[in-house]
């Protein structure tokens, strides 16, 4: 199941551990405005919930980050990465 709540990004979680911590199977689009669009997918990640912040901070393990730019279509990065630390806001 794919969660559109965040804004201007999608998450998709492959499986979750019963505590809810841990994911496995992570895939986060983003749209950017002007700048372009990032996909990330990692195997694992641990996550913290901040609730009274509305965000999510991700501790990303094993993945790729995907970016490509608007305004040069023929800008297409890919980044590896061992761990990366990304954060989701529940609202704008």
């Amino acid at each position: 199941m794919f969660d559109e709540r965040f804004p201007k990004r999608v998450l998709y979680v492959n499986d979750v551990s019963a505590s809810g911590t841990q994911w496995h199977g992570v895939f986060v689009a983003e749209v950017g405005d002007e700048s372009g669009s990032q996909l990330t997918l990692a195997e694992n990640a641990i996550v913290i919930a901040e609730p009274k912040q509305g965000k999510l901070e991700l501790h990303l393990q094993g993945g790729t980050t995907h970016e490509v730019s608007r305004s040069d279509p023929d800008h297409y990065s890919v980044t590896d990465f061992g761990r990366a630390t990304g954060r989701l806001k529940l609202l704008d």
